[in-house]
């Protein structure tokens, strides 16, 4: 799976606004299911550039925890990348419109094109994202969850996120 800069935000950032009700409620519910079934979240290195362009002084230590800890992975904009991008915007153009029918500007659907061109390299099922353009540009593969897919956690349930904010791994590149 993939989270884009809107659902990592609310997770490290505990005074950002959330774009939904509970939205960092439903983000760390998530997390803690993700954790306990051993798994691993992708973090396009074009949404972790998003989630820096506001994270001040805490951005050294939200690199820290993404970098790692092993429930993420930090994966480039790479060749296979690139290609998954080129093809993806070759048929938008081909079929007439090279946005694919975002009403966004031109450098936004290129980044996020990019996010889900990483998405698809690694072979994930689902990216998280309460971005609408990314949901339409992806065309179901992978299939785009946004906060108001996800369930609220059960009553009295917490996420003990420090735990999950404990480095897992001695190496200091986290990226696949």
């Amino acid at each position: 799976m993939v989270f884009d800069a809107s659902f990592l935000i609310p997770l490290l950032d505990e005074k950002a606004p959330e774009l939904v009700p509970a939205a960092r409620k439903k983000v760390r519910f998530l997390l803690s299911t993700i954790n306990k079934a051993n798994e691993v979240i992708v973090v396009p290195t074009p949404a972790l550039s998003k989630l820096l362009v506001k994270a001040g002084e805490a951005g050294p230590e939200w690199i820290r925890i993404l970098s790692k800890s092993a429930r993420f992975k930090i994966a480039a904009f790479e060749t296979l990348a690139a290609i998954e991008a080129a093809q993806m915007t070759a048929g938008a153009i081909a079929a007439g419109d090279k946005k694919g029918g975002v009403t966004s500007g031109w450098q936004k659907v290129k980044f996020d094109r990019q996010i889900i061109a990483i998405a698809r390299v690694a072979g994930v099922e689902y990216v998280y994202s309460h971005d609408p353009d990314l949901k339409m540009l992806a065309s179901g593969n992978p299939e785009v969850q946004s906060f108001d897919d996800l369930p609220l956690p059960p009553a009295g349930a917490q996420a003990d996120m420090e735990e999950l904010w404990k480095p897992d791994r001695d190496d200091d590149n986290g990226e696949v």
